[in-house]
């Protein structure tokens, strides 16, 4: 687990990476976590039962797994378990399980580095760049960037990059920023291709080649990357037949970003003619392959009536899915149910909780964080009038 997370793993994915060993243990989720119960030992076994909460594998209700999921990592943490205190300072970033406290969540990102933790290096770098916890220091956060991504971290060279590309906390150098994406790219990391696509469309570094950006982008695409998945739009009015026969290719191969872009080429009859039907049965296929903006998509038809018949129940289910493995747009959509009871009953301080939680994920488009901002304000002003009833 340490390493996956040295290397770049995100929280988010390491749900899967968690299942995908259990799985593969022939044990049940209930028979690991009363084992893990039973032989609170070591920190890594009090850390590990602590992720079987935080992730909610082991559910006993998401209020009382949050709460769980902290108090095991503050314990694990006690006794200088570096992970352990990379998922303790998170919980302080985000409130769960205790009170939100950026203050206590730099304290124990710092201390996770202390201890060694590569992770605990880039989540440092993090609060340093943007003042969580802290006062900003760019060149802190550069140092720290650099050492994670010496240390193999992905995530922390794609942000040390940035850095390069942007001249924050170091002098400017498009060059080194360009060499580091195509490192990453050429190693199948998504954000990577999606950069050096931007590289060679605008001579980022290199030379301008847009042929190269539009292969940057397409890769990108395929594999689940939204920002590329935009600015191919740009190209399909030419190559909407070579994308869709591209993606048409790669779906037949079982890839399940294909299969959801695939979806998405017959859903709005790009490269090939409208059908519906069959855009729902390709997102269908790639949400069962467990692509999360697949199950955001089906919500979708499922909610509109794309290709099925509209079922409210399924739509909020997905939508939830959606948006507790992190999608943003999904947030903001299980947002909506739960304010106009669109599957679900209505409870307005829930929905609150969910438009604040997609907005503050990284890449969220201007205008959506504009409307979510907008429904929050309306919603907020329900709330006090009914606050204000109710005194009455």
């Amino acid at each position: 687990m340490i390493k996956n997370h040295d290397k770049g793993i995100t929280f988010d994915q390491i749900k899967e990476i968690i299942n995908e060993k259990i799985l593969k243990s022939g044990r049940t989720k209930d028979k690991l976590a009363n084992w893990l119960i039973k032989n609170q030992v070591g920190s890594q076994y009090i850390h590990f039962l602590g992720l079987l909460y935080y992730y909610n594998i082991y559910n006993i209700g998401i209020e009382e797994n949050s709460v769980k999921a902290f108090e095991l990592f503050s314990k694990a943490s006690k006794s200088d378990y570096s992970l352990a205190q990379v998922y303790l300072a998170k919980c302080y970033n985000d409130g769960c399980g205790t009170e939100k406290d950026n203050i206590l969540a730099f304290h124990w990102y710092k201390k996770s580095v202390k201890n060694g933790s590569n992770i605990g290096e880039f989540y440092l770098g993090y609060c340093y760049e943007f003042g969580i916890g802290t006062l900003i220091d760019k060149k802190k956060s550069v140092e720290l960037y650099r050492k994670a991504a010496k240390n193999g971290n992905i995530t922390a060279t794609i942000y040390l990059a940035d850095c390069y590309r942007l001249g924050k906390g170091v002098d400017k150098n498009e060059t080194k920023a360009f060499e580091y994406y195509r490192i990453l790219a050429n190693k199948d990391v998504i954000d990577a291709q999606y950069q050096l696509g931007n590289c060679f469309y605008h001579g980022i570094g290199t030379e301008i080649d847009k042929k190269q950006a539009f292969n940057w982008y397409k890769k990108a695409t395929i594999n689940g990357n939204f920002f590329a998945k935009d600015i191919l739009k740009i190209y399909f009015s030419k190559e909407e037949r070579k994308a869709f026969y591209y993606f048409h290719k790669t779906a037949e191969d079982g890839c399940k970003f294909a299969k959801f872009n695939l979806g998405g080429c017959y859903q709005l009859g790009k490269g090939v003619k409208k059908d519906e039907r069959k855009a729902y049965e390709l997102y269908n296929q790639s949400a069962s392959q467990g692509f999360i903006d697949a199950k955001l998509n089906l919500g979708y038809c499922y909610e509109y009536g794309i290709g099925t018949d509209i079922n409210e129940t399924k739509a909020f289910e997905l939508y939830k899915i959606a948006a507790e493995n992190g999608n943003a747009i999904a947030c903001f959509k299980l947002g909506l149910c739960y304010t106009l009871g669109y599957g679900v009953n209505i409870d307005k301080k829930k929905a609150l909780q969910l438009f604040k939680k997609g907005i503050e994920k990284r890449g969220v488009d201007r205008k959506v964080k504009l409307t979510i901002i907008r429904t929050m304000e309306s919603i907020y002003q329900h709330l006090v009038a009914e606050s204000l009833f109710s005194r009455e």
